[in-house]
């Protein structure tokens, strides 16, 4: 007799031609005690992380101790804006204030929100040189424009635009 697992899986497989079947982990993560939830849970959501070699946990800790998204992970979390008083930054902080309204927390990462489009992962400074890398040099150094557009389409941070403009600018074959 069948499992009621294989069952399911029987009666659907006429509609699953076609289709490959390789990750098993939601279904045992939904089906299995409390003590074995967390670690299936962390382990389906490291597959899902925006990088590749990089963790969910490796850029929450990033933003929370960045110098910039820390005051405002810690703001959000408390549900207030900050008021900043003489900033090492006022420039950075200026930008994370006006955007207040639309950040979230997003599986505990910092997102901003955008009419219509994905929310943007508010990028840690530390992580900034390798979206640069991935998405200007080795995308085919398509200019500052289209590099810009690939960025803004995933990611947030501030002061953005003059970044990636620096980027491309002091690119060696651009």
């Amino acid at each position: 007799m069948l499992s009621t697992p294989a069952l399911h899986l029987r009666k659907l497989l006429p509609f699953l031609v076609g289709f490959t079947l390789t990750d098993y982990a939601s279904y045992y993560w939904s089906h299995s005690d409390s003590t074995s939830n967390t670690a299936n849970k962390d382990l389906l959501e490291e597959e899902t992380s925006p990088f590749p070699h990089i963790s969910l946990t490796e850029l929450r800790q990033a933003q929370n101790v960045d110098e910039i998204l820390g005051v405002w992970m810690t703001a959000m979390r408390k549900r207030e804006c900050p008021i900043l008083k003489r900033t090492p930054n006022p420039v950075k902080h200026g930008i994370m204030k006006k955007n207040w309204q639309k950040f979230c927390f997003y599986r505990g990462l910092l997102h901003r929100k955008v009419e219509g489009e994905k929310p943007q992962l508010v990028l840690p400074t530390k992580y900034i040189p390798t979206v640069c890398k991935a998405l200007h040099d080795d995308m085919g150094h398509q200019g500052y424009e289209k590099t810009l557009g690939l960025i803004r389409s995933r990611f947030f941070w501030p002061g953005m635009s003059k970044g990636v403009e620096s980027w491309v600018h002091h690119c060696g074959r651009c």
